[in-house]
């Protein structure tokens, strides 16, 4: 069974603004909170752009806005606590969301970890990370952070943004494998010899 084709309108939409808004709605992503410390206060941020780029050795990058309230924190910080949000944590992710919100007050639980960065408790995954780049791209900049160390949850499922909604990894039922072929009986076999 194969899925239904796409139909897509004969004229696209203009691929600006609203057009890459259009596209990224369909991207599911995890939602993760960056922070650090800025003048002695903690500081952080909501981003659904986390992304792996390399392995060895293991980098991470994240966009973040020029007009962030966070930008100038983290154009500064040398290290960031970077938190993959539990699947219940969806008000936890719209206060790292909201402008203006006291983010680290109850019932947000957090401690400062290594280098006095912000260790939020109760995520699926988190990990310090030191800054290696900043790089300019468009009204943003890419934050790529070196991984120093890694703590994950078993078992607790990631957060997701898809669709401008928050929502639940699910994993696709799989298909019963079909049975492999009866063993083929060798001494039973004839050998045929070309005659050419």
């Amino acid at each position: 069974m194969s899925a239904p084709e796409a139909v897509f309108p004969q004229s696209p939409a203009d691929a600006g603004p609203d057009g890459l808004r259009r596209l990224f709605r369909r991207h599911a992503a995890a939602v993760a909170v960056v922070t650090t410390t800025y003048r002695g206060d903690p500081v952080g941020l909501l981003v659904t752009s986390l992304a792996s780029v390399s392995a060895s050795p293991a980098l991470i990058s994240f966009n973040v806005s020029r007009t962030s309230s966070s930008w100038p924190a983290l154009r500064e910080a040398r290290h960031l606590g970077v938190h993959l949000l539990a699947h219940d944590q969806e008000q936890l992710a719209g206060r790292f969301a909201r402008k203006g919100a006291e983010r680290f007050s109850a019932p947000t639980s957090w401690q400062a970890g290594p280098h006095r960065t912000p260790v939020i408790d109760g995520v699926a995954a988190r990990s310090i990370a030191e800054v290696e780049q900043r790089v300019p791209a468009g009204d943003h900049v890419i934050v790529v952070a070196r991984l120093l160390s890694v703590d994950t949850l078993d078992g607790v499922a990631p957060l997701l943004h898809h669709d401008g909604a928050y929502h639940l990894a699910v994993p696709v039922p799989v298909p019963p494998a079909a049975p492999s072929p009866a063993p083929v009986d060798a001494s039973r076999l004839t050998v045929v010899r070309d005659q050419t």
